[in-house]
């Protein structure tokens, strides 16, 4: 059965993404899990930067935002100061580029 006259003919055109850059902050690692009082923040890339670092509860709140050095993709002894025990998203902003990773703080 003939099906061309059903539609138009659309055209499509595919954009590649996730191609490592060498400025992006893809592969980030936080550990200890679950954490207490401090994480250490470590991404795949050497990158020496300043970034800002976001924690944010599950309803999407700040609960914690601080500007960080980052020095050969390490960001060691983040403290998580007081904050009470669950589950979190740490945001991470730097050079236009932005990562998130879930933590656990257990108290």
């Amino acid at each position: 059965r003939d099906t061309t006259e059903w539609s138009e003919t659309w055209n499509f055109r595919c954009v590649a993404l996730g191609i490592d850059n060498p400025g992006s902050i893809s592969g980030m690692s936080v550990y200890p899990a679950p954490a207490k009082d401090f994480v250490t923040i470590r991404m795949k890339n050497s990158i020496n930067n300043a970034a800002t670092i976001k924690v944010l509860d599950l309803l999407g709140k700040t609960r914690i935002s601080r500007d960080v050095q980052v020095e050969a993709g390490l960001i060691s002894n983040f403290n998580l100061g007081t904050l009470p025990a669950g589950v979190y998203m740490l945001l991470i902003e730097m050079n236009g580029s932005t990562a998130t990773a879930k933590i656990v703080v257990r108290r």
